[in-house]
Protein backbone atom coordinates (compact mmCIF):
# COMPACT_ATOMS: atom_id res chain seq x y z
CA UNK A 1 0.00 0.00 0.00
CA UNK A 2 1.61 3.19 -1.14
CA UNK A 3 0.71 6.38 0.64
CA UNK A 4 1.86 9.96 0.06
CA UNK A 5 4.36 11.04 2.68
CA UNK A 6 2.59 14.35 3.31
CA UNK A 7 -0.59 14.58 5.30
CA UNK A 8 -3.75 15.04 3.29
CA UNK A 9 -5.07 17.71 5.63
CA UNK A 10 -2.92 20.81 5.44
CA UNK A 11 -3.51 24.40 6.60
CA UNK A 12 -3.87 25.59 3.01
CA UNK A 13 -6.13 22.78 1.97
CA UNK A 14 -8.86 22.98 4.57
CA UNK A 15 -10.73 26.20 4.13
CA UNK A 16 -14.21 25.37 2.89
CA UNK A 17 -16.21 22.92 4.97
CA UNK A 18 -18.08 20.19 3.13
CA UNK A 19 -15.72 19.91 0.13
CA UNK A 20 -13.35 17.05 -0.49
CA UNK A 21 -9.69 18.01 -0.66
CA UNK A 22 -8.78 14.67 -2.19
CA UNK A 23 -7.48 14.78 -5.74
CA UNK A 24 -8.19 12.29 -8.49
CA UNK A 25 -4.63 11.05 -8.00
CA UNK A 26 -5.63 9.91 -4.49
CA UNK A 27 -8.56 8.01 -5.92
CA UNK A 28 -6.49 6.42 -8.63
CA UNK A 29 -3.88 5.15 -6.17
CA UNK A 30 -6.58 3.12 -4.46
CA UNK A 31 -6.29 4.91 -1.13
CA UNK A 32 -9.84 6.21 -1.22
CA UNK A 33 -12.87 4.21 -2.28
CA UNK A 34 -14.07 5.18 -5.75
CA UNK A 35 -17.39 6.94 -5.79
CA UNK A 36 -18.85 4.25 -8.02
CA UNK A 37 -17.91 1.28 -5.83
CA UNK A 38 -20.95 -0.91 -5.23
CA UNK A 39 -20.35 -1.16 -1.47
CA UNK A 40 -20.16 2.60 -0.92
CA UNK A 41 -23.46 3.80 0.53
CA UNK A 42 -25.06 0.42 -0.01
CA UNK A 43 -26.29 -0.37 3.52
CA UNK A 44 -29.09 1.06 5.67
CA UNK A 45 -28.75 2.09 9.30
CA UNK A 46 -29.99 -1.14 11.01
CA UNK A 47 -27.56 -3.30 9.05
CA UNK A 48 -24.68 -0.91 9.78
CA UNK A 49 -25.52 -1.09 13.49
CA UNK A 50 -25.46 -4.88 13.24
CA UNK A 51 -22.07 -4.77 11.48
CA UNK A 52 -20.62 -2.67 14.30
CA UNK A 53 -21.99 -5.17 16.83
CA UNK A 54 -20.48 -8.06 14.88
CA UNK A 55 -17.08 -6.36 14.97
CA UNK A 56 -17.12 -5.68 18.72
CA UNK A 57 -19.05 -8.34 20.63
CA UNK A 58 -16.88 -11.34 21.36
CA UNK A 59 -14.12 -12.63 23.61
CA UNK A 60 -13.34 -9.24 25.15
CA UNK A 61 -16.47 -9.33 27.29
CA UNK A 62 -15.38 -12.47 29.15
CA UNK A 63 -13.13 -10.46 31.49
CA UNK A 64 -15.68 -7.76 32.42
CA UNK A 65 -16.96 -9.30 35.71
CA UNK A 66 -13.34 -9.81 36.76
CA UNK A 67 -12.53 -6.20 35.87
CA UNK A 68 -15.45 -5.04 38.04
CA UNK A 69 -14.04 -6.96 40.99
CA UNK A 70 -10.52 -5.58 40.49
CA UNK A 71 -11.90 -2.03 40.29
CA UNK A 72 -13.41 -2.44 43.74
CA UNK A 73 -17.03 -3.33 43.15
CA UNK A 74 -20.23 -2.84 41.23
CA UNK A 75 -20.52 0.93 41.22
CA UNK A 76 -16.97 1.64 40.10
CA UNK A 77 -17.26 -1.03 37.41
CA UNK A 78 -20.54 0.33 36.04
CA UNK A 79 -19.18 3.88 36.08
CA UNK A 80 -16.05 2.77 34.21
CA UNK A 81 -18.10 1.00 31.53
CA UNK A 82 -20.29 4.07 31.00
CA UNK A 83 -17.35 6.50 30.89
CA UNK A 84 -15.33 4.36 28.50
CA UNK A 85 -18.36 3.88 26.28
CA UNK A 86 -18.76 7.67 26.12
CA UNK A 87 -15.08 8.10 25.19
CA UNK A 88 -15.41 5.39 22.54
CA UNK A 89 -18.42 7.22 21.09
CA UNK A 90 -16.40 10.43 20.97
CA UNK A 91 -13.64 8.59 19.12
CA UNK A 92 -16.14 7.34 16.52
CA UNK A 93 -17.62 10.82 16.21
CA UNK A 94 -14.15 12.25 15.60
CA UNK A 95 -13.36 9.63 12.97
CA UNK A 96 -16.70 10.37 11.28
CA UNK A 97 -15.98 14.11 11.28
CA UNK A 98 -12.72 13.78 9.36
CA UNK A 99 -13.88 10.91 7.17
CA UNK A 100 -16.91 12.85 5.94
CA UNK A 101 -15.08 16.16 5.74
CA UNK A 102 -12.83 15.40 2.82
CA UNK A 103 -14.55 12.38 1.27
CA UNK A 104 -18.21 13.50 1.32
CA UNK A 105 -19.10 11.44 -1.75
CA UNK A 106 -16.72 8.52 -1.33
CA UNK A 107 -14.92 6.89 1.55
CA UNK A 108 -11.67 5.60 2.88
CA UNK A 109 -11.49 1.84 3.24
CA UNK A 110 -9.93 1.46 6.69
CA UNK A 111 -8.96 3.13 9.93
CA UNK A 112 -5.28 3.02 9.02
CA UNK A 113 -5.88 4.77 5.70
CA UNK A 114 -7.71 7.58 7.45
CA UNK A 115 -4.93 8.06 10.01
CA UNK A 116 -2.21 7.99 7.36
CA UNK A 117 -4.02 10.34 5.00
CA UNK A 118 -4.74 12.83 7.78
CA UNK A 119 -1.48 12.71 9.72
CA UNK A 120 0.87 11.77 6.89
CA UNK A 121 2.85 8.75 5.75
CA UNK A 122 5.14 8.95 8.77
CA UNK A 123 2.35 7.19 10.69
CA UNK A 124 2.29 4.30 8.23
CA UNK A 125 4.77 2.19 10.20
CA UNK A 126 2.89 2.84 13.46
CA UNK A 127 -0.42 1.78 11.91
CA UNK A 128 1.14 -1.37 10.49
CA UNK A 129 2.60 -2.27 13.88
CA UNK A 130 -0.72 -1.66 15.65
CA UNK A 131 -2.59 -3.80 13.13
CA UNK A 132 -0.08 -6.67 13.33
CA UNK A 133 0.14 -6.65 17.11
CA UNK A 134 -3.60 -6.20 17.60
CA UNK A 135 -4.41 -9.11 15.27
CA UNK A 136 -1.67 -11.38 16.62
CA UNK A 137 -2.19 -10.43 20.28
CA UNK A 138 -5.92 -11.02 19.95
CA UNK A 139 -5.12 -14.44 18.48
CA UNK A 140 -3.04 -15.24 21.57
CA UNK A 141 -6.02 -14.30 23.76
CA UNK A 142 -8.28 -16.56 21.70
CA UNK A 143 -5.81 -19.44 22.06
CA UNK A 144 -5.64 -18.89 25.84
CA UNK A 145 -9.43 -19.25 25.98
CA UNK A 146 -9.36 -22.34 23.78
CA UNK A 147 -6.63 -23.91 25.92
CA UNK A 148 -8.72 -23.43 29.06
CA UNK A 149 -11.79 -24.96 27.43
CA UNK A 150 -9.83 -27.91 25.99
CA UNK A 151 -8.27 -28.59 29.39
CA UNK A 152 -11.79 -28.63 30.88
CA UNK A 153 -13.09 -31.03 28.22
CA UNK A 154 -9.89 -33.12 27.91
CA UNK A 155 -7.93 -32.80 31.19
CA UNK A 156 -5.15 -35.18 30.16
CA UNK A 157 -4.51 -33.89 26.64
CA UNK A 158 -5.95 -30.38 26.42
CA UNK A 159 -2.68 -28.80 25.30
CA UNK A 160 -2.16 -31.53 22.69
CA UNK A 161 -5.61 -30.75 21.27
CA UNK A 162 -4.63 -27.06 21.11
CA UNK A 163 -1.50 -27.98 19.14
CA UNK A 164 -3.65 -30.01 16.73
CA UNK A 165 -5.93 -27.00 16.26
CA UNK A 166 -2.83 -24.88 15.64
CA UNK A 167 -1.90 -27.12 12.68
CA UNK A 168 -5.39 -26.58 11.27
CA UNK A 169 -5.03 -22.83 11.79
CA UNK A 170 -1.68 -22.82 9.98
CA UNK A 171 -3.21 -24.50 6.93
CA UNK A 172 -6.02 -21.99 6.73
CA UNK A 173 -3.84 -18.97 7.53
CA UNK A 174 -1.56 -19.89 4.61
CA UNK A 175 -4.38 -19.48 2.08
CA UNK A 176 -4.38 -16.55 -0.30
CA UNK A 177 -8.05 -15.78 0.29
CA UNK A 178 -10.16 -16.31 3.41
CA UNK A 179 -13.26 -14.46 2.31
CA UNK A 180 -15.40 -17.54 2.91
CA UNK A 181 -14.65 -17.37 6.66
CA UNK A 182 -16.32 -13.96 6.90
CA UNK A 183 -19.63 -15.77 6.46
CA UNK A 184 -19.19 -17.00 10.02
CA UNK A 185 -18.64 -13.53 11.55
CA UNK A 186 -22.17 -13.55 12.94
CA UNK A 187 -21.16 -16.38 15.28
CA UNK A 188 -19.16 -13.98 17.43
CA UNK A 189 -22.21 -11.83 18.12
CA UNK A 190 -24.45 -14.86 18.75
CA UNK A 191 -21.94 -16.45 21.14
CA UNK A 192 -21.48 -13.15 23.01
CA UNK A 193 -25.22 -12.83 23.61
CA UNK A 194 -25.45 -16.55 24.47
CA UNK A 195 -22.75 -16.20 27.14
CA UNK A 196 -24.61 -13.24 28.61
CA UNK A 197 -27.87 -15.22 28.72
CA UNK A 198 -26.14 -18.22 30.29
CA UNK A 199 -24.54 -16.01 32.93
CA UNK A 200 -27.90 -14.46 33.79
CA UNK A 201 -30.17 -17.50 33.73
CA UNK A 202 -27.91 -20.41 34.66
CA UNK A 203 -26.25 -18.70 37.61
CA UNK A 204 -28.77 -16.19 38.96
CA UNK A 205 -27.37 -14.23 41.93
CA UNK A 206 -28.85 -14.48 45.39
CA UNK A 207 -31.29 -11.68 46.18
CA UNK A 208 -31.26 -11.84 49.96
CA UNK A 209 -30.67 -8.59 51.85
CA UNK A 210 -27.31 -9.80 53.13
CA UNK A 211 -26.08 -10.75 49.67
CA UNK A 212 -27.25 -7.46 48.19
CA UNK A 213 -25.31 -5.54 50.82
CA UNK A 214 -22.25 -7.61 50.00
CA UNK A 215 -22.53 -7.11 46.26
CA UNK A 216 -23.15 -3.37 46.43
CA UNK A 217 -20.17 -2.86 48.70
CA UNK A 218 -16.55 -3.07 47.62
CA UNK A 219 -15.25 -6.58 47.05
CA UNK A 220 -11.81 -5.31 48.00
CA UNK A 221 -9.88 -2.07 48.20
CA UNK A 222 -8.25 -1.67 44.79
CA UNK A 223 -4.70 -0.44 44.54
CA UNK A 224 -3.42 1.82 41.79
CA UNK A 225 -1.92 -1.26 40.15
CA UNK A 226 -5.30 -3.00 40.21
CA UNK A 227 -6.93 -0.06 38.47
CA UNK A 228 -4.12 0.17 35.91
CA UNK A 229 -4.50 -3.53 35.12
CA UNK A 230 -8.30 -3.53 34.94
CA UNK A 231 -9.18 -0.48 32.84
CA UNK A 232 -7.50 -1.88 29.68
CA UNK A 233 -9.81 -4.89 29.85
CA UNK A 234 -12.79 -2.55 29.49
CA UNK A 235 -11.05 -0.65 26.68
CA UNK A 236 -10.40 -3.86 24.75
CA UNK A 237 -14.04 -4.91 24.95
CA UNK A 238 -15.19 -1.54 23.54
CA UNK A 239 -12.80 -1.27 20.60
CA UNK A 240 -15.11 -0.53 17.68
CA UNK A 241 -12.90 2.21 16.24
CA UNK A 242 -10.80 -0.07 14.05
CA UNK A 243 -13.78 -1.60 12.23
CA UNK A 244 -15.91 1.53 12.18
CA UNK A 245 -14.53 3.25 9.06
CA UNK A 246 -15.44 0.43 6.63
CA UNK A 247 -18.93 0.28 8.17
CA UNK A 248 -19.37 4.04 7.85
CA UNK A 249 -18.28 3.75 4.22
CA UNK A 250 -21.29 1.54 3.48
CA UNK A 251 -23.87 3.71 5.27
CA UNK A 252 -26.32 5.01 2.67
CA UNK A 253 -27.51 8.08 4.60
CA UNK A 254 -24.47 9.79 6.13
CA UNK A 255 -26.73 12.22 8.03
CA UNK A 256 -27.57 9.28 10.32
CA UNK A 257 -23.97 8.85 11.48
CA UNK A 258 -24.83 9.96 15.02
CA UNK A 259 -27.63 7.39 15.15
CA UNK A 260 -25.20 4.68 14.03
CA UNK A 261 -22.78 5.59 16.81
CA UNK A 262 -25.48 5.96 19.46
CA UNK A 263 -27.47 2.80 18.82
CA UNK A 264 -24.49 0.50 18.33
CA UNK A 265 -22.80 1.68 21.53
CA UNK A 266 -26.02 1.60 23.57
CA UNK A 267 -26.64 -2.02 22.54
CA UNK A 268 -23.03 -2.96 23.28
CA UNK A 269 -23.22 -1.24 26.67
CA UNK A 270 -26.49 -2.98 27.59
CA UNK A 271 -25.02 -6.41 26.80
CA UNK A 272 -21.84 -5.65 28.73
CA UNK A 273 -23.65 -4.25 31.76
CA UNK A 274 -25.93 -7.30 31.89
CA UNK A 275 -23.01 -9.73 31.73
CA UNK A 276 -20.69 -7.79 34.05
CA UNK A 277 -23.28 -7.09 36.74
CA UNK A 278 -24.74 -10.61 36.68
CA UNK A 279 -21.32 -12.30 36.71
CA UNK A 280 -19.99 -10.06 39.46
CA UNK A 281 -23.09 -10.38 41.65
CA UNK A 282 -23.02 -14.18 41.32
CA UNK A 283 -19.33 -14.80 42.02
CA UNK A 284 -18.10 -11.62 43.74
CA UNK A 285 -14.46 -11.72 44.75
CA UNK A 286 -14.20 -15.34 43.56
CA UNK A 287 -14.83 -14.45 39.91
CA UNK A 288 -12.17 -15.72 37.50
CA UNK A 289 -10.44 -13.63 34.79
CA UNK A 290 -12.59 -15.57 32.28
CA UNK A 291 -16.24 -15.72 33.36
CA UNK A 292 -16.60 -19.05 31.54
CA UNK A 293 -14.11 -20.56 33.99
CA UNK A 294 -16.32 -19.43 36.88
CA UNK A 295 -19.39 -20.92 35.22
CA UNK A 296 -17.53 -24.14 34.42
CA UNK A 297 -16.41 -24.71 38.01
CA UNK A 298 -19.90 -24.41 39.51
CA UNK A 299 -22.12 -25.49 36.63
CA UNK A 300 -20.03 -28.07 34.78
CA UNK A 301 -23.00 -30.39 34.28
CA UNK A 302 -25.35 -27.73 32.89
CA UNK A 303 -26.16 -28.36 29.25
CA UNK A 304 -26.48 -24.60 28.67
CA UNK A 305 -22.97 -23.97 29.96
CA UNK A 306 -21.55 -26.85 27.94
CA UNK A 307 -23.37 -25.61 24.85
CA UNK A 308 -22.04 -22.07 25.35
CA UNK A 309 -18.50 -23.38 25.82
CA UNK A 310 -18.68 -25.52 22.67
CA UNK A 311 -20.12 -22.61 20.69
CA UNK A 312 -17.33 -20.37 21.98
CA UNK A 313 -14.67 -22.88 20.90
CA UNK A 314 -16.16 -23.20 17.41
CA UNK A 315 -16.45 -19.43 17.00
CA UNK A 316 -12.88 -18.74 18.14
CA UNK A 317 -11.47 -21.52 15.96
CA UNK A 318 -13.15 -20.02 12.89
CA UNK A 319 -12.15 -16.46 13.84
CA UNK A 320 -8.47 -17.22 14.47
CA UNK A 321 -7.40 -17.77 10.81
CA UNK A 322 -8.69 -14.29 9.91
CA UNK A 323 -6.54 -12.72 12.62
CA UNK A 324 -3.43 -14.55 11.45
CA UNK A 325 -4.35 -13.69 7.86
CA UNK A 326 -4.57 -9.97 8.68
CA UNK A 327 -1.23 -10.04 10.49
CA UNK A 328 0.42 -11.93 7.62
CA UNK A 329 -0.96 -9.68 4.90
CA UNK A 330 0.13 -6.55 6.80
CA UNK A 331 3.67 -7.89 7.08
CA UNK A 332 3.71 -8.74 3.37
CA UNK A 333 2.39 -5.28 2.45
CA UNK A 334 5.19 -3.69 4.46
CA UNK A 335 7.84 -6.06 3.06
CA UNK A 336 6.96 -6.92 -0.57
CA UNK A 337 9.93 -9.30 -0.71
CA UNK A 338 7.94 -11.63 1.58
CA UNK A 339 4.95 -11.75 -0.77
CA UNK A 340 5.64 -15.38 -1.71
CA UNK A 341 6.27 -16.55 1.85
CA UNK A 342 2.67 -17.18 2.83
CA UNK A 343 3.20 -20.58 4.44
CA UNK A 344 6.39 -19.58 6.27
CA UNK A 345 4.92 -16.37 7.67
CA UNK A 346 1.71 -18.10 8.70
CA UNK A 347 3.71 -20.86 10.38
CA UNK A 348 5.81 -18.33 12.33
CA UNK A 349 2.75 -16.36 13.45
CA UNK A 350 0.73 -19.41 14.50
CA UNK A 351 3.72 -21.05 16.22
CA UNK A 352 4.60 -17.89 18.16
CA UNK A 353 0.99 -17.38 19.28
CA UNK A 354 0.61 -21.03 20.32
CA UNK A 355 3.85 -21.00 22.32
CA UNK A 356 2.72 -17.80 24.03
CA UNK A 357 -0.64 -19.37 24.94
CA UNK A 358 0.56 -22.79 26.17
CA UNK A 359 2.02 -21.68 29.54
CA UNK A 360 -0.23 -20.83 32.49
CA UNK A 361 -0.85 -17.26 31.39
CA UNK A 362 -3.97 -15.35 32.43
CA UNK A 363 -6.45 -14.10 29.85
CA UNK A 364 -6.52 -10.80 31.75
CA UNK A 365 -2.76 -10.46 31.28
CA UNK A 366 -2.88 -11.05 27.54
CA UNK A 367 -5.81 -8.71 26.94
CA UNK A 368 -4.27 -6.12 29.26
CA UNK A 369 -1.05 -5.98 27.26
CA UNK A 370 -2.78 -6.00 23.88
CA UNK A 371 -5.23 -3.34 25.01
CA UNK A 372 -2.55 -1.24 26.67
CA UNK A 373 -0.58 -0.98 23.44
CA UNK A 374 -3.24 -1.18 20.75
CA UNK A 375 -6.64 -0.22 22.10
CA UNK A 376 -5.24 2.86 23.83
CA UNK A 377 -3.69 4.02 20.55
CA UNK A 378 -6.60 3.06 18.29
CA UNK A 379 -9.50 4.30 20.43
CA UNK A 380 -8.04 7.29 22.25
CA UNK A 381 -4.60 8.55 21.28
CA UNK A 382 -4.64 8.68 17.46
CA UNK A 383 -8.17 10.12 17.05
CA UNK A 384 -7.36 12.70 19.74
CA UNK A 385 -4.13 13.71 17.98
CA UNK A 386 -6.01 14.08 14.69
CA UNK A 387 -8.65 16.30 16.31
CA UNK A 388 -6.25 18.44 18.34
CA UNK A 389 -3.99 19.03 15.34
CA UNK A 390 -6.54 19.75 12.63
CA UNK A 391 -9.85 21.05 13.98
CA UNK A 392 -8.53 24.62 14.20
CA UNK A 393 -7.34 24.32 10.60
CA UNK A 394 -10.73 23.16 9.39
CA UNK A 395 -12.50 26.07 11.11
CA UNK A 396 -10.14 29.04 10.53
CA UNK A 397 -12.98 31.55 11.07
CA UNK A 398 -13.21 30.56 14.71
CA UNK A 399 -14.09 27.59 16.86
CA UNK A 400 -17.73 27.14 17.79
CA UNK A 401 -19.07 25.70 21.03
CA UNK A 402 -19.28 22.16 19.63
CA UNK A 403 -15.71 22.43 18.35
CA UNK A 404 -14.44 23.53 21.76
CA UNK A 405 -16.34 20.69 23.43
CA UNK A 406 -14.83 18.21 20.98
CA UNK A 407 -11.33 19.53 21.58
CA UNK A 408 -11.84 19.23 25.34
CA UNK A 409 -13.04 15.62 25.01
CA UNK A 410 -10.14 14.86 22.66
CA UNK A 411 -7.73 16.20 25.26
CA UNK A 412 -9.38 13.98 27.88
CA UNK A 413 -9.17 11.00 25.50
CA UNK A 414 -5.49 11.68 24.86
CA UNK A 415 -4.71 11.79 28.58
CA UNK A 416 -6.79 8.65 29.25
CA UNK A 417 -5.11 6.81 26.37
CA UNK A 418 -1.63 7.68 27.59
CA UNK A 419 -2.49 6.64 31.15
CA UNK A 420 -3.89 3.31 29.94
CA UNK A 421 -0.86 2.74 27.72
CA UNK A 422 1.65 3.37 30.50
CA UNK A 423 -0.39 2.04 33.39
CA UNK A 424 -1.33 -1.26 31.81
CA UNK A 425 2.23 -2.05 30.77
CA UNK A 426 3.41 -1.24 34.28
CA UNK A 427 0.69 -3.31 35.95
CA UNK A 428 1.15 -6.32 33.68
CA UNK A 429 4.93 -6.16 34.07
CA UNK A 430 4.33 -6.36 37.83
CA UNK A 431 2.08 -9.41 37.29
CA UNK A 432 -0.98 -7.81 38.87
CA UNK A 433 -3.36 -8.96 36.12
CA UNK A 434 -2.51 -12.63 36.58
CA UNK A 435 -5.61 -14.27 37.98
CA UNK A 436 -5.63 -17.19 40.36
Amino acid sequence: MTVDAAALLTPDGLVHRGHSVCSEDCLNTGQIGRYGDAHVGSTDLPRCVLNVLLSVLGAGQLTLPYAMHKLGGLWWGVLSLVVFTALSMHSLKTLSYYELYYTPQGCLESYSELVIRVLGGSFSLLCQFLLIFYAWGGAVAFLVILKAEFLAFFPSCGRAVLCGIACFLWCLSSCEDLTFLKKFSWLGCVVAVLITLVTVFVSPPDVTEQSLQQFFSSSHEPSLLDVAASLPLISFSLNSSWAYIPVLCTLSDKSRTSSLILWSNVLILLNYLTLAISGYCRFGKDVKPNIMDSLGSDYADSWMVRGAKIALCVQLTLALPLRFFVARKTIQDGCPSLAKSRASLAFALVLAATLAALPDVSLATVLGIVSGICASMIIYILPAIIDLRHRRTITPSGLRGTDLASLFLSLVSLIVGILILLGSLWANAMGVAVGS
